[in-house]
């Protein structure tokens, strides 16, 4: 090593270099699920839907011991050690997290399974923070993981509704790099044509080369299709890492006046990256005490310590490219492996000035990972970033320049007449019609509406001495009391539905996946009530460690992870009587007005 790279170095090190009285006050992860089976496979594959446990795209068990094993790390670097003083509390608080995932099963399993990693070394207390019961698993704490409609999930789905974008991709396709490795690789598309039962392109690749990465992680590769196509292999993974860098916009030239490694970066990544922004810039404005609005800073971001993004390979290869790393895996090819997870943090130090540091944690082998710090290698940070400097580099990959991803996505490429638009939420009629069972009649479909458990009050009034710290975790959360209700509900139901068997519903007596969808107005009592009610619903299942649940001692009984799913609150017509609805309130505001209304109040204003 030559004299200048260790002067070099030594700066590199020395502009980092964390002061003792400089203080942690907001840390942010960002990882991708953890092992899974596989989305989908080519027509001639002997290892169709049915031979993989719980179907396409689930979560495996490894994949829920991996997010144990990275939470028990997040633990360790910052409760354990607690740098800056970050004070994150040792059990779950729930004022200190918030927990946000893609609302897809792999991802919302991933999260549950790394708060057990994360939280599974405290100090928990039955019936306080879980039921005490036989029937609950171990000494589990349930946690809410908060979703939005995956469609429009534009931070955390690269694949979300946007027109905009689908035209960019269309556009990709025409470039000289698409074409040419197209061409380059033709013969070999040719003959994995004739072996898939597919008509390969580019586009197909990724399928076949995920498909034959998980069956040789499963020791399934002893067909004799996987024989032919393993001759391919290495050319394989090779062209599918080039189609995945031009994804993010990497190794692209622009085309037709189009730079896409702004354009694919800020569609696919820019969302994710303003979002980590925007959260660090409410955090640090309340601690700084610049807002006016102070009750967002009193119930929200002064307690806030910790906020988790749960998401996928591609949404963490977006954010990549928008931080300027020059490959998709930030100093690698392809995309990041399961459960990898980037760190973001908020510094201050004693004069209030900020600075920002950030870590990747690759997974290294079949469940560990590594860390380290790569805040130099985003660009416009070499040496070193305050929030506002990593704001100002990060303004190229924000949405529309304001933020609206939406507004962004439904605008044409070449300002055409034709405007795309994309598809609108449509509200659906649901018709329940009553009629007198026969013997032979047949229950073909089971909906059940229920509601939360019991809670703490969602509030009070000023002189009452039960204030919101007298209560456990808060306004409004779920007991433990509400979780045991919740249990033996689902127990009932149980009892009527897969042992009673009415109508011959013939429900599984353990979770299957493609069986049964829970759905939940995005709110932790109601979150939590959907998990509760699910350990007593398939609890006295017959379940296997290593296939439903990891077979490690970290993990609370036999307890199986059952995803809940959430769509964004304010606009929740379905679970949320108090949506936003203008026309709504204008007719409350008439009901104020109403004789009844004015009788009732006159009638109990003494």
């Amino acid at each position: 090593m030559n004299s200048f790279y260790i002067l070099h170095l030594a700066i590199i090190i020395s502009s980092y270099r964390v002061a003792a009285e400089d203080k942690l006050i907001f840390l942010q992860a960002v990882w991708r699920h953890g092992d899974r089976s596989p989305t989908t496979t080519f027509p001639t594959d002997p290892n169709q839907e049915a031979t993989w446990h719980q179907g396409w795209g689930q979560l495996s068990a490894l994949g829920m011991k991996q997010h144990v094993r990275l939470g028990q790390k997040l633990r360790q670097r910052y409760i354990v050690n607690n740098p800056g003083n970050l004070n994150l509390s040792p059990s779950y608080t729930n004022y200190e997290i918030y927990v946000r995932s893609s609302d897809v099963n792999r991802t919302l399993i991933s999260a549950m399974s790394n708060m057990i990693g994360f939280y599974g070394a405290a100090n928990v207390t039955a019936g306080l923070d879980y039921p005490d019961m036989p029937e609950w698993p171990g000494k589990f704490v349930p946690i809410a993981v908060h979703t939005v409609d995956h469609p429009y999930d534009y931070i955390g789905n690269t694949d979300s509704i946007c027109p905009r974008r689908d035209q960019i991709w269309e556009l990709v396709k025409q470039t000289t790099e698409w074409q040419n490795l197209t061409q380059e690789n033709q013969p070999m598309f040719d003959a994995l044509s004739s072996i898939t039962g597919w008509n390969v392109t580019l586009d197909k690749i990724g399928t076949i080369f995920s498909a034959m990465y998980i069956e040789s992680l499963y020791n399934r590769t002893n067909t004799s299709i996987y024989h032919e196509l393993n001759k391919y292999f290495d050319a394989i993974n090779k062209t599918n890492d080039q189609r995945e860098s031009y994804y993010v916009g990497l190794d692209l030239e622009p085309y037709k006046g189009v730079d896409f490694s702004i354009e694919l970066s800020t569609l696919r990544g820019g969302s994710l990256l303003w979002a980590i922004i925007g959260q660090m810039r409410a955090k640090y404005d309340c601690y700084t005490k610049k807002v006016t609005n102070k009750h967002v800073c009193r119930h929200w971001m002064d307690p806030l310590k910790y906020y988790v993004w749960s998401f996928h390979d591609t949404t963490l290869s977006s954010l990549f490219s928008t931080l300027g790393f020059k490959r998709s895996n930030y100093n690698e090819d392809g995309y990041p492996q399961y459960s990898s997870c980037a760190t973001f943090e908020l510094w201050v130090k004693d004069d209030n000035s900020s600075y920002i540091k950030a870590y990747y944690l690759p997974l290294t082998n079949i469940s560990d990972h590594l860390i380290e710090e790569v805040t130099p290698e985003i660009t416009g940070c070499e040496n070193g970033c305050t929030l506002d400097q990593f704001e100002q580099r990060s303004k190229p990959f924000k949405p529309n320049g304001d933020g609206d991803t939406a507004a962004l996505c439904n605008t044409n490429l070449f300002n055409d007449t034709s405007s795309p638009t994309s598809p609108s939420k449509a509200a659906s009629t649901i018709i329940i019609s009553s009629c007198r069972v026969f013997a032979e009649d047949k229950l073909i479909f089971l909906q059940a509406v229920w509601r939360h458990g019991d809670r703490s009050p969602t509030d009070t009034f000023p002189t009452d001495p039960n204030k919101e710290t007298a209560w456990h975790q808060g306004w409004g959360q779920l007991s433990a009391l509400g979780m045991k209700q919740h249990v033996r509900l689902g127990q009932t139901l149980r009892q009527r539905y897969i042992i009673n068997n009415t109508g011959n519903l013939n429900l599984s007596p353990s979770y299957t996946n493609y069986e049964i969808y829970v759905r939940s107005s995005d709110v932790n009592r109601t979150l939590i009530s959907a998990m509760s009610n699910m350990i007593g619903f398939y609890g006295a299942a017959n379940v296997t460690a290593g296939l439903d649940y990891p077979d490690m001692p970290e993990w609370p009984g036999k307890f199986v992870p059952i995803a809940v799913h959430t769509v964004d609150f304010p606009y929740d017509h379905i679970g949320n009587t108090d949506s936003i609805c203008p026309r709504r309130d204008q007719i409350w505001e008439l009901v104020k007005q109403t004789p009844e209304w004015q009788n009732l109040t006159q009638e109990n204003q003494v």
